[in-house]
């Protein structure tokens, strides 16, 4: 407790330098990340699915959580992956790795407030050869960050043995198929009885994080969360046929794919 104590006075003090908005590089203070104007327009995570994270029009559980469950127990975001929160991303992963700190200030309280539990943080790996072309891991950057602001060891624990493409575009039963294999759990005993919090930069479809979730719940960990800079919104739900009432069905329990 007193070295996160102390690491909560560093990071105070280390606010207190002159520093530019990451959005229209207008000067801001006391460690801020952007500016007021500029976070005014971020699409924060707000209205959001109780498991997936996402943002929903739906209470409870979104549609696609009461279908099937993500095998993560729980997943949040800072973000929307939308307007000016997309564009900060792709500097982030082209080249301006200088981000990840101001990031994961913004995805910390995040953190603090659902994940303050977290035994370990660990990241969302890269094959070898796209870490070289890029330079750096941009999840292992972020990770690496919200050890040293929150004082939760990050530890190494995947490998990723191949590429696997874009998944957008897949069933799930195919997304399943290119993940599966993909993935190498490489530190399998730090994982017994552990809770761990998953750090990725963006969740679009949940796969890698599912396949992730699968290899650590075989390794014994006791809770397997995630959290990622920002996270697509949910698929809008089928509207309703006349004379239909869903109440119900959303406050039900929703099916588990555990079994």
């Amino acid at each position: 407790m007193r070295f996160r104590e102390l690491l909560q006075k560093l990071r105070a003090r280390a606010g207190e330098k002159n520093r530019t908005c990451y959005l229209c590089r207008g000067e801001v203070f006391a460690g801020e990340t952007f500016c007021k104007d500029c976070r005014g327009r971020l699409p924060y995570a707000v209205d959001f699915c109780l498991r997936c994270g996402r943002r929903t029009k739906e209470r409870g559980f979104c549609a696609e959580c009461r279908a099937r469950l993500p095998l993560p127990d729980k997943e949040r975001s800072a973000f929307v992956y939308d307007g000016e929160v997309r564009r900060l991303i792709y500097a982030f992963k082209n080249g301006d790795a200088g981000m990840a700190e101001g990031l994961a200030r913004e995805m910390l309280p995040v953190l603090e407030r659902e994940f303050a539990a977290a035994d370990l943080l660990t990241f969302v790996p890269m094959t070898e050869r796209a870490r070289r072309k890029r330079g750096y891991n941009q999840s292992e950057r972020l990770a690496r960050a919200l050890s040293a602001l929150c004082g939760i060891p990050v530890e190494e624990i995947f490998a990723k043995t191949r590429e696997t493409g874009e998944q957008k575009s897949l069933s799930r039963a195919e997304r399943e198929k290119n993940l599966h294999g993909a993935f190498h759990l490489q530190k399998r005993a730090v994982c017994r009885g552990k809770k761990i919090l998953l750090v990725d930069d963006v969740m679009t479809t949940g796969s890698t994080a599912d396949e992730l979730a699968r290899l650590l719940r075989g390794a014994h960990a006791e809770k397997v969360w995630l959290l990622t800079l920002a996270a697509t919104p949910c698929p809008s739900p089928r509207p309703l046929d006349k004379g239909t009432d869903d109440t119900a069905e959303i406050d039900s329990e929703p099916m588990t794919n555990d079994e």
